[in-house]
């Protein structure tokens, strides 16, 4: 098993960074099979994906164990294709005069472990870059 702590920090409240964190629209998956309107993440959502990897198009299923709005925490349970697994936990948090999201990644692909962290560290890049055109676009924010 191997560990991810990922820091992004954004120049918005937390409520804010929270339900864009925990929009399943904003991570894409709102066409997901299991995706329910809203399309904000729910305790016990299960969500079945179709994620690029390599280039390939792989089966992914997503369990919401935990979204507590109150303490602003996600956690989720996720399976992809060939077993492999990784448990995460999204805690928005303030920061100085905005917002941090801090995300904790644990894999456990077996002797994959050094590929998968490597797909997964790119994996919230591109959601971390998302965010931010989404707070662009809806604040006008500059990055």
């Amino acid at each position: 098993m191997q560990t991810l702590i990922i820091q992004h920090d954004y120049p918005v409240q937390p409520a804010r960074l929270w339900a864009i964190a925990t929009d399943c629209a904003a991570l894409g998956v709102a066409k997901a099979k299991g995706a329910r309107s809203p399309t904000h993440a729910v305790t016990g959502q299960m969500l079945h994906l179709r994620i690029p990897v390599l280039g390939l198009r792989r089966s992914h299923v997503i369990h919401i164990a935990l979204c507590d709005d109150a303490r602003m925490i996600l956690r989720t349970h996720e399976q992809g294709r060939g077993g492999h697994r990784w448990r995460l936990t999204l805690a928005v948090t303030p920061a100085g005069t905005g917002s941090r999201l801090t995300e904790r990644v644990e894999l456990d692909a077996g002797f994959l472990n050094p590929i998968q962290s490597l797909w997964a560290r790119e994996h919230y890049a591109r959601r971390h870059a998302a965010r931010l055109r989404l707070l662009e676009a809806e604040d006008g924010l500059s990055r």
